[in-house]
């Protein structure tokens, strides 16, 4: 398990870099950017607020655009949702599947190695990869709010952070779990799962009905409007990762009896 895990770590970690730094250079140029546009952004807080249907879609009406970081949580939250969800759906659905897809698995597990610690391995270096993204990016965010003469709410901060750590996290457990039925690298299909997931937030966000569903996507108890001032969403983690602890074990259930 710890070949595998170091295997996939030292394969992954130069383009998680990238990947991270991308995002946070991004951050920073967002933030670095708010006291041009700080007074601009005050006189059009009530106009967004009464946008209607796209207002409530990015919960316009919930949060202070206006302020250093109701600015952040729009700007950079919805940033690291899409770029982070991205990067752990594709890296997910690829880390089973790509064994096949690359003629590797006859010798990877050929060796005197479990299945499933083969697949444990994997499934930890999935997780420390997006857990050393989420470091990164808020460090960068850190550096953002410097640039932007501060204006940082800790716990609204931390919230942000923690949910889109939590978010990336079950979308890579899902993804790793349908990775295990595949037999070639299928990003397209990682990314078709992460879209529909955050489309079906927006949707969840317009129609109030269906607000119950909200555990069906993590991006709804990742976005920013849902945890600012409040506390984080917990009975849609523990659904959300419920569910995809169930494909991940569907997954694993299925990879033990594949013929390669």
């Amino acid at each position: 398990m710890k070949h595998v895990f170091v295997r996939e770590w030292r394969g992954g970690w130069k383009a998680m870099a990238i990947w991270a730094a991308s995002v946070g250079a991004f951050m920073v140029s967002v933030m670095a950017m708010y006291p041009m546009f700080e007074e601009e952004m005050g006189q059009m807080v009530g106009l967004f607020n009464n946008m209607g249907v796209f207002s409530a879609m990015f919960g316009l009406d919930k949060i202070n655009i206006a302020s250093p970081m109701g600015f952040f949580g729009l700007e950079g939250g919805i940033v690291l949702s899409i770029a982070g969800g991205l990067y752990a759906a594709m890296t997910g659905i690829a880390i089973v599947a790509k064994e096949e897809g690359r003629r590797t698995a006859e010798f990877l597990f050929g060796q005197p190695l479990k299945r499933e610690s083969v697949l444990l391995g994997k499934l930890l270096a999935l997780a420390a990869l997006v857990l050393a993204l989420n470091l990164i990016v808020t460090l960068f965010a850190l550096l953002a709010f410097s640039l932007a003469g501060s204006g940082l709410v800790a716990a609204d901060f931390a919230r942000l952070m923690a949910s889109q750590l939590l978010m990336h996290l079950q979308v890579a457990i899902l993804c790793f779990g349908l990775s295990c039925f595949l037999k070639g690298e299928s990003v397209g299909l990682g990314i078709g799962v992460m879209l529909l997931l955050y489309v079906m937030s927006l949707f969840i966000n317009i129609i109030k009905a269906l607000q119950p569903l909200g555990f069906l996507t993590p991006f709804y108890y990742a976005d920013y409007a849902n945890v600012a001032g409040g506390p984080m969403r917990w009975a849609e983690i523990a659904a959300g990762y419920a569910l995809a602890l169930a494909a991940a074990a569907a997954g694993v259930l299925y990879y033990r009896r594949k013929d390669l």
